[in-house]
């Protein structure tokens, strides 16, 4: 961090500085976590607190913040919140403060704090990591101390900022977080990048099997000893199920090779857990089969397939299982979704056509017993086929993750992620397509084969804002599912889903860090105090409404804090509006130079167009003189000027002309006086 050098103040920074509240919003793995440490460059001695969902979380936090900074920092857990603890806090030691809701909202020593008015005058800011839990973990059974944490409003003081940080904030999901934290929308700054990650290939699957008998996941992961999968990690939704994965993914390894595979959960120790993350990431071990307890907040970049087990209502938690993948971006991962069959349209139709199948004959039957001779021919029943095993091959010479294609498999079942080089030899992500299951028509007469969301948009994702939370993500699960059978992107799902379409995307750039020659800018023109005239008031209004039309036109209107500021600030405009009183705006090239605007080029020629047009450039003076010159006499035959004579030297003593009297020729020469000058030795003259 010492050798960085900052010129421009990052948006945090901005919003840091004007005591607004922030939600960060950007995808895995794109460095949220060091958002959290840079307002305290910025404070000097201020204190931070940072709330957390998992203890692990918050160790992890705690070792970063004090290996990268060296800024003194305690996770404050059950086991580690004594009074000796609490005092150093009161005395200012700590200036991270790393805390779960539950010790945050309920101890009272944390009251004490807030009354101590020195502890608060440090305080500046209370972060939330992974901020969607406030909305999805926080309810009346599961961690209700997030909906407690809307107390804090009026427990801390006003300077007191509050920072959400999160990967998957949905427009419902982000409503409730500020509706907990009590928050109003006119005091919340947005930093809101896309959270696609365009380096993960994302795969829905349909179970061919029973959940119990667990041989769906041999079509994902093949136990061989001589040929060890890529480096994984299998979700599920509860402990249990971790466990009993875990068990028939060993029996599959021989005894000596069983310890490479291990379930993790928050039942286990902290230092088991601890030492497992530290094997995988060391390569020890293959992988693990975990729940949320393992994916919040880890940083192991090498995972290259990622799979989630069973069906999840929450889109918002698929994708943060799911964001655990390719933590680097050199490489790109596979997410494999495994939901059972009930959950997918074709499912359901051959549902509806048994239903209906079994409706017929019970109708032939009737009119059988009551003698009629009508019969029907009985329809042949689909048998579903046995879903091929999907194979990975992975090679580190030329980084190629490939599911491989076996008999039957269709195109779709086939997803290749191959690292192109560029140009100038960098390994750079190639492109990435959501991919499913063989895409089978539907027929349109069945209820069950159209989507079950009303009032359809371009994904089939329905509106938001006449929907509750849990009947929206139902919809948007069941849209996200059956998005290859319906013919759409599942990307675009996610995309509209969070409101990516809105937002920058998030691409990965390798940064080449090489030696720039630095160029002294030019020297900024200085202009003496002034009072604005009519034609200056007249230019400023015209620039603030050329800004807001603007913004308009290019859909920027969409933050309510920095507004119009985000394309010109103030402090340009009033630059602008200087430089044009005292005529010094002339070309775009001057624009650039005299304000540092970095939209000169592009709207620099529109900006002049209103300068010239309220303070016209000034008339400048006649090229002519006050006195004209003769003109040339009619009878010169030439135009040429007559020739100057220069006067000829005459002595001033003598009055001859070929001398001057300084020469020594002169007759009337004397030497100079040399009275007062006895110590000086004579001229050789004198002497002879």
């Amino acid at each position: 961090m010492s050798a960085l050098k900052y010129t421009i103040p990052s948006l945090e920074e901005m919003s840091d500085l004007q005591k607004r509240n922030v939600f960060t919003i950007a995808p895995t793995g794109s460095g949220k976590t060091l958002t959290f440490w840079i307002p305290l460059l910025f404070n000097d001695n201020g204190i931070l607190i940072l709330v957390t969902p998992l203890n692990i979380l918050g160790d992890k936090n705690v070792a970063e913040v004090m290996r990268q900074f060296g800024i003194n920092a305690v996770n404050i857990t059950a086991e580690t919140a004594t009074d000796a603890v609490f005092k150093k806090i009161k005395a200012l030691h700590y200036r991270v403060i790393v805390v779960n809701p539950e010790m945050l909202m309920t101890d009272k020593r944390f009251r004490t704090l807030y009354c101590d008015t020195k502890f608060t005058s440090r305080l500046f800011q209370v972060t939330f990591d992974e901020g969607h839990c406030i909305s999805q973990w926080g309810g009346d059974d599961f961690r209700p101390e997030y909906k407690q944490t809307k107390l804090l409003h009026w427990l801390l003081p006003p300077h007191v900022n509050i920072h959400v940080a999160s990967a998957t904030q949905p427009p419902l999901i982000r409503k409730d977080v500020h509706e907990t934290l009590n928050l109003r929308h006119d005091t919340v700054s947005y930093i809101w990048l896309s959270n696609d990650r365009p380096n993960i290939h994302l795969v829905v699957k349909e179970m061919q099997y029973s959940v119990k008998s667990m041989q769906d996941l041999d079509r994902v992961l093949k136990m061989e000893p001589e040929s060890p999968p890529p480096k994984f990690m299998v979700f599920t939704n509860r402990r249990k199920e971790a466990e009993r994965l875990t068990t028939y993914l060993r029996h599959q390894l021989p005894a000596a090779l069983r310890h490479k595979i291990v379930w993790f959960h928050s039942g286990m120790s902290e230092e088991f857990r601890q030492s497992k993350l530290e094997d995988l990431k060391k390569g020890d071990i293959w992988g693990i089969v975990c729940t949320d307890a393992a994916g919040m907040g880890l940083d192991i970049p090498d995972i290259v397939l990622i799979v989630q087990w069973g069906y999840m209502q929450s889109l918002c938690t698929l994708m943060q299982r799911l964001g655990r993948g390719a933590r680097d971006p050199a490489l790109e991962a596979i997410g494999i979704y495994l939901v059972e069959r009930e959950h997918f349209d074709g499912y359901r139709e051959a549902k509806e056509v048994k239903k209906r199948e079994k409706e017929i004959k019970g109708k032939e039957i009737a009119c059988q017993t009551s003698g009629s001779k009508r019969k029907r021919e009985e329809p042949k029943r689909k048998v579903a086929q046995k879903q091929p095993r999907l194979q990975f091959t992975v090679s580190s010479s030329n980084q190629l993750l490939r599911m491989n294609k076996e008999d039957g498999d269709s195109e779709d079942d086939v997803v290749k992620v191959k690292m192109e080089n560029n140009a100038d030899g960098q390994s750079i992500p190639g492109t990435c397509h959501s991919t499913g299951d063989a895409q089978r028509p539907l027929s349109s007469t069945h209820p069950s084969s159209q989507p079950l969301c009303s009032q359809p948009t371009r994904t089939h994702l329905p509106s938001y804002k006449h929907m509750s939370c849990d009947d929206y993500e139902k919809a948007a699960m069941d849209v996200y599912i059956n998005a290859a059978e319906r013919k759409i992107c599942r990307r675009k799902v996610a995309d509209e889903y969070f409101e990516n379409h809105r937002h920058d995307a998030f691409l990965f750039q390798s940064v080449v860090m090489s030696a720039t020659i630095i160029k002294r800018g030019k020297n900024k023109i200085k202009m003496a105090s002034y009072t604005m005239n009519d034609a200056d008031l007249r230019l400023k209004k015209s620039l603030k409404a050329w800004r807001e039309k603007q913004m308009e036109e290019e859909e920027l209107d969409g933050d309510d804090f920095f507004g119009p500021q985000y394309l010109l600030s103030d402090r340009l405009l009033t630059r602008i509006v200087d430089l044009a009183h005292f005529s010094k705006l002339s070309t775009v090239q001057i624009l650039q130079e005299q304000t540092d605007w970095c939209h000169a080029s592009k709207y620099g020629p529109r900006i002049l167009e209103l300068v010239r047009l309220h303070i016209p450039a000034p008339v400048l003076p006649s090229p002519f003189t006050s006195a004209p010159l003769p003109p040339i006499a009619s009878g010169s035959a030439s135009s040429t000027p007559p020739s100057v004579t220069k006067a000829s030297r005459k002595c001033g003593k003598c009055g001859a002309h070929d001398h001057i009297a300084s020469n020594q020729k002169c007759p009337k020469w004397q030497p100079k006086s040399r009275s007062n000058q006895e110590n000086i030795p004579p001229l050789k003259e004198t002497l002879s």
